[in-house]
């Protein structure tokens, strides 16, 4: 363990900013933790829709010097960009806003470059939806999951969800399904390059509700969790595999104790066991440390010595 504290409500998303470690927080305080060497040094924002405020922070993505981040608010549909010396410095850190102009629910964001970012959502045309840097839709690519026959899409794509992560070096995003062994890779313009099944190759199970006159996804206690959050690091894609059912762990399904190691072809490399359950993970460049977010006994944060890749 490397650091615990009053601070932490429930702490959520991880991610390595140069020598920081980034927090989400969804407790009700502050939205973001800046940690490092075991002390929290500066926490930032708060629930809302204001600048600097955020509603359910889905994911966090730092500059590749590690100076600022991006932050993509489902519930706000935004994107913001912090710069992290003026958070350190307890002053105005807002540098930039993008709200993604669509009503097909994007649900996790990637900020490609200035001219481009990449979504999954509820789209009914394409897998991913393709914004330019200002936020205004372009158009949907990649197949749609596979559904039965009658599914309308965006329920597909809801049972499909999951975590879109970005090779840090290659023009390459993964998509980790939540509720399936399956992680789909693809190509900057939406283009599906592979598909990886884990070891279970198991489907997400559901049903097809109609809720103010509206289809959506209805779910129960055999829904099983799969990917429940993935980060990428060197050449390597590193998946957070729960395996459980919501009867079988209840309340604790969304955690899980596996990584799944794949390369960008869609080999899976290594299963590695965690000592206890996780809610997120970061890894270092090299491969070589994981740090976890974990609620039980109390919430803290964990490192892990990870083993050589093969």
């Amino acid at each position: 363990m490397i650091y615990s504290g009053d601070s932490l409500g429930i702490p959520h998303l991880l991610a390595l900013a140069g020598g920081h470690l980034l927090v989400t927080d969804i407790g009700g305080g502050a939205s973001l933790h800046v940690i490092a060497e075991g002390r929290r040094l500066a926490s930032f924002g708060r629930r809302g829709q204001g600048p600097g405020e955020f509603s359910a922070i889905r994911t966090v993505q730092p500059s590749p010097n590690g100076r600022s981040v991006w932050l993509y608010d489902l519930g706000n549909t935004r994107l913001t960009l912090l710069d992290l010396d003026s958070v350190l410095a307890g002053r105005g850190a807002v540098r930039q806003t993008v709200v993604l102009r669509t009503d097909l629910g994007p649900m996790n964001a990637v900020r490609v470059s200035d001219s481009l970012i990449v979504s999954s959502g509820l789209f009914t045309g394409g897998r991913l939806a393709l914004f330019t840097g200002s936020g205004t839709l372009q158009r949907v690519a990649g197949p749609l999951p596979p559904a039965r026959e009658g599914v309308p899409a965006p329920v597909a794509q809801h049972a499909y969800t999951g975590t879109l992560v970005r090779h840090p070096h290659r023009p390459w995003l993964a998509l980790a399904t939540r509720h399936a062994d399956r992680v789909e890779i693809y190509a900057l313009d939406g283009t599906l390059r592979t598909v990886a099944r884990g070891p279970a190759q198991f489907e997400p199970v559901y049903e097809v509700q109609v809720r103010g006159g509206a289809p959506t996804m209805a779910t129960g206690e055999d829904l099983r969790f799969g990917y429940v959050d993935a980060a990428a690091a060197g050449d390597g894609l590193y998946a957070l595999y729960s395996g459980y059912t919501r009867s079988e762990r209840p309340g604790r399904a969304n955690f899980g104790q596996q990584v799944h190691l794949y390369d960008w072809q869609g080999r899976l490399h290594r299963v590695m066991q965690l000592d206890q359950p996780v809610l997120g993970i970061a890894v270092t460049d090299d491969g070589r440390t994981l740090y976890a977010v974990r609620h039980d006994p109390y919430p803290a944060i964990l490192r892990y010595r990870l083993p050589a890749d093969e």
